[in-house]
């Protein structure tokens, strides 16, 4: 997914991450460590700052998530859950609008 992300994100300069995480049940503790310190630093890199969850079905997928999002604490993603698919692509989306208004502004003379 690092490598997707990275030559799509050439392309497409305001992308952001999108998981849809309700089936996930639980990953062992090495295995969220080891995403949170070693994968996302790479996407951050890469140019990530936003990261939208659809929350698992299960209590023990929606503990993982949350274990993971605690432990990714770098402070340059932004990383929220959501209850529907819909709900997280908006909040995606509004920060889509936003950056590019923000850049627009900031870029216009005045």
């Amino acid at each position: 997914s690092l490598e997707f992300y990275q030559q799509h994100k050439a392309v497409h300069l305001k992308l952001e991450w999108f998981v849809d995480a309700r089936k996930v049940r639980s990953l062992l503790p090495a295995d969220i460590e080891w995403v949170a310190n070693e994968i996302l630093p790479k996407f951050e890199t890469a140019g990530l700052t936003k990261e939208a969850f659809v929350v698992p079905e299960t209590a023990l997928g929606r503990f993982t998530v949350k274990d993971y999002s605690e432990k990714s604490k770098s402070g340059k993603v932004t990383i929220r859950m959501f209850a529907t698919i819909e709900e997280a692509k908006a909040w995606l989306k509004v920060w889509v609008v936003f950056r590019t208004t923000a850049q627009t502004a900031l870029s216009e003379p005045g």
